[in-house]
């Protein structure tokens, strides 16, 4: 994880490597501000101690969690480091706005 200056444990008996075989996310609007968001994954998690009930459970809790985090982000736009990107690229980030625009017939 270079790109964020951050060092990845190598796998030791203290630390486990996971192993994702895939993770898709599929962001589908359905309207000019709402959209659906669908998650698939396979992973590892090297705890075949646990019941897969469980796993499954924590996986469902995670992926609420996860999106939870990023709508409470959102609300902290102004500033942040994703509206400095778009500061930064403009033209990129128009091209996606003009494609949402043109999905929903604008």
């Amino acid at each position: 994880m270079k790109a964020f200056n951050f060092k990845v444990p190598d796998a030791t008996d203290k630390y486990v490597r996971l192993e994702y075989k895939f993770f898709i996310v599929e962001y589908k609007p359905t309207s000019k501000n709402r959209a659906s968001i669908r998650l698939s994954s396979k992973i590892d998690m090297k705890m075949n101690y646990l019941p897969l009930w469980i796993l499954n459970k924590s996986a469902r809790i995670f992926a609420f969690d996860y999106f939870k985090n990023i709508l409470e982000r959102v609300k902290k736009y102004k500033g942040s480091a994703w509206e400095e990107k778009v500061k930064e690229k403009p033209d990129m980030y128009e091209f996606f706005y003009k494609k949402i625009d043109e999905y929903f017939g604008k």
